[in-house]
């Protein structure tokens, strides 16, 4: 049992910090319970087997946007980490572009191009054999774009800008492409913020300046990106990027231990989930912050993490040793799990149906997560661990040259 929990235990080549592996679970759960009830959801619609309590119950949920934006933050969290960390400790540690880059796509790319590339083949395969995959849902089917067409954007993390629509191959991607976009700046408006920081001689003006730049970059996106478009765009969420930035540097000034409170902390964690979950119920429909629910989604977010990082019910719940593990394989159950929901859906559909949306959600729960999580944690042990030694492909090419 020790030997597969460090098995699915993931590594770091920086500081490890359980709470974000735990986090990284709070955010991939309401993506997976939307897109299972979804799923569910669609499937019932068209059968036209949906009654009002069902729709009740179904609005009542979670939307897998919630754990994007919780994505996003952890996102934020993580690329500043090291640049913060070298920053407050007076370390004169020059930073590389290059290396940065180089580390980014050596861990995040073999994973993605193996599913976008399996993916591609699969639904290949299956419209060859014109089998009814799509029924009761718009993912892999949902525009005009042809396969192939939408497979090259898609390896270039460029879909939702170039075609403006979800990918093709595997419809989650479209926040990857988001993340794309962002690791690409992210460290140019971290440098940049830090650079005027010191001349002002003093790292409490960060927050401020970051306040600004984000204030000043989502005024030139919704100037010059039409609204209908924005949500392929990192502008349209980079406060949620920022907001990592800002607790990062909250984390390496030691901020949250000269706070620690367990009390307070438990109460703030706690009243975190219930304002992002009420801002995320009154989501509007439009991109961009368009009422005083977004303001609460964020505040909630935020909140959550706070709590998280001081201590009490919010630590305690992330550095659950089950809780971290879930998390921190959070990108192979990411990029894997909507095609065992669609394949598992459209079967069980046929065969292990109840006229309930909440009887059918529960009993497809129960047996579709589990076999999601042993699939993911298979794919997580086989391709995506490896890929977390920054030396891999050496090894690898090594390996190569020595069995010549």
């Amino acid at each position: 049992m020790k030997s597969l929990s460090k098995s699915l235990t993931r590594t770091t080549s920086g500081k490890y910090i359980n709470q974000i592996d735990g986090l990284r679970f709070i955010a991939i759960f309401p993506v997976l319970l939307h897109h299972l009830a979804e799923r569910i959801y669609r499937a019932m619609s068209g059968q036209q087997t949906l009654n009002d309590i069902d729709v009740f119950l179904y609005q009542l949920l979670p939307s897998g946007r919630l754990g994007v934006e919780i994505f996003f933050v952890i996102s934020g969290f993580v690329i500043s980490m090291p640049i913060f960390k070298n920053w407050i400790s007076s370390a004169n540690v020059k930073f590389s572009y290059r290396k940065y880059l180089l580390k980014r796509v050596t861990r995040l790319e073999p994973p993605y191009l193996l599913i976008m590339v399996s993916s591609f083949v699969l639904l290949l395969l299956i419209n060859q054999l014109n089998l009814n995959f799509s029924d009761g849902t718009r993912s892999f089917s949902a525009n005009a774009v042809s396969l192939t067409d939408s497979f090259m954007a898609s390896l270039f993390y460029g879909h939702g800008i170039i075609y403006n629509s979800f990918p093709k191959l595997n419809p989650p991607a479209w926040s990857l492409e988001i993340e794309f976009q962002f690791y690409l700046i992210a460290p140019i408006l971290i440098l940049f913020s830090i650079s005027i920081a010191n001349k002002l001689r003093s790292k409490a003006y960060i927050i401020i300046i970051l306040l600004l730049m984000t204030l000043t970059i989502k005024l030139i996106g919704s100037c010059f990106i039409p609204l209908s478009i924005q949500k392929y765009y990192i502008t349209n969420y980079l406060e949620y990027f920022i907001l990592g930035f800002v607790l990062s540097f909250f984390y390496f000034s030691s901020f949250f231990k000269k706070i620690l409170l367990e009390r307070n902390s438990s109460f703030i964690f706690v009243i975190g989930l219930i304002l992002a979950y009420i801002g995320d119920q009154h989501r509007m429909p439009e991109e961009g912050w368009n009422s005083i629910h977004d303001f609460l989604r964020f505040t909630g977010i935020f909140l959550v993490f706070f709590g998280s990082f001081c201590g009490g019910l919010g630590r305690e719940l992330t550095e659950k040793k089950w809780i971290s593990i879930s998390g921190g394989m959070c990108y192979s159950i990411y990029l894997i799990h909507l095609f065992i929901f669609q394949v598992g859906v459209s079967i069980m559909f046929k065969y292990l149906y109840l006229n309930s949306f909440i009887g059918n959600l529960v009993v497809y729960s129960i047996i579709l997560l589990p076999l999601t999580f042993i699939l993911s944690a298979s794919f997580f042990i086989l391709i995506e661990k490896p890929c977390m030694n920054p030396k891999w492909y050496k090894q690898l090419f090594k390996q190569i040259k020595n069995n010549q």
